[in-house]
């Protein structure tokens, strides 16, 4: 008899005080979209952050006329051949080319997949060796714009030069400055004879 009563009364409880039905969810807010920046798999310009110490800044000197010579903050670097013609053809390109250019310009007999892992392997080893010498993204590599290279230095210098004259005017002392310290008399990687650069060496000497 109690737990009839009992129950009537929660009946008529339940019937005044209805149970509270959750909330509709709300569509979530859209939000803008992630963006993932472009991996970077070298070193900034013309920066190295060694182990443990902050990032430092670099001098790079790449010389191409007479031979090839690598200085970074003054220092002779010894390079590889693989790395040497690797700094070669990106300078001859303007600093900067696709990795799929540079694996062809160096390694055209073979395979594309066998020349892109020749170029993964020399990029390695010229980061131990060199680093922050190369600028490098999945798709591009570039010499860092701080870089000094003799040979763009010395072809801009001949143009500025034919543009002048044989009248040399005061105002161009600083031309004859940058004469004396610029190396014109060199031919461009004279020892070397790949074909690649045969097209390059025959542009700079005309």
């Amino acid at each position: 008899m109690f737990d009839s009563a009992a129950l009537r009364r929660e009946d008529a409880f339940a019937h005044r005080h209805p149970a509270a039905r959750p909330a509709a969810s709300r569509p979530a807010a859209s939000r803008p979209a992630t963006v993932v920046p472009l991996p970077n798999h070298g070193h900034d310009a013309a920066t190295h952050q060694s182990a443990g110490s902050s990032t430092v800044r670099r001098t790079i000197e790449l010389n191409l006329l007479g031979g090839f010579r690598l200085f970074l903050d003054g220092d002779l670097i010894q390079v590889g051949l693989t790395g040497q013609r690797l700094l070669a053809a990106l300078a001859c390109r303007g600093r900067q080319a696709t990795r799929r250019q540079i694996a062809y310009t160096l390694w055209p007999d073979v395979t594309s997949a066998r020349a892109h892992a020749n170029l993964r392997t020399a990029l390695y080893r010229l980061g131990r060796s060199a680093p922050g010498v190369v600028f490098v993204t999945t798709s591009y590599l570039q010499l860092p714009v701080g870089a000094k290279v003799d040979l763009e230095q010395s072809s801009r210098l001949a143009k500025s030069l034919l543009s002048v004259g044989d009248t040399v005017e005061p105002a161009d002392s600083d031309l004859l400055n940058d004469a004396l310290q610029v190396n014109l008399y060199d031919d461009l990687l004279p020892d070397w004879d790949d074909e690649w650069l045969a097209d390059h060496q025959s542009r700079y000497r005309h």
